[in-house]
């Protein structure tokens, strides 16, 4: 098994096009930053007691903008920044978006069928 390896909870970073659409409202986190790390810190203890093989963390970042975004270009940008990672995004109504970055696939389609691990 591997090391369980720590991500920088401020490495959220805005590409120059996005930065001057951001409120002057920070991120807001969940779990914030000091909830993230006692998370981290049991799961890597529980994984050092062989309690999981496998697990992945995630938390949720809320951003305010000055304007509507397109969530293609967000993905775009998210998609240079993290390239081992698989990429989605629903835009499911106009002005809202679920997109995100995984090192997990979520799904593969393949026409009409899709897969699941």
């Amino acid at each position: 098994m591997g090391e369980l390896k720590k991500i920088d909870f401020e490495s959220t970073q805005y590409s120059s096009p996005l930065r001057e659409k951001i409120l002057s409202k920070s991120p807001q986190n969940i779990p914030d930053k000091k909830g993230w790390e006692n998370i981290f810190a049991k799961v890597k203890q529980r994984m050092r007691e062989g309690a999981f093989k496998k697990i992945v963390l995630a938390r949720e970042t809320t951003y305010e903008f000055n304007e509507p975004l397109n969530p293609w270009d967000i993905l775009a940008s998210l998609k240079e920044r993290t390239r081992s990672c698989f990429h989605f995004c629903l835009n499911l109504k106009d002005q809202t978006a679920f997109l995100g970055a995984s090192p997990e696939r979520l799904f593969k389609r393949e026409g009409r069928n899709i897969q699941t691990e």
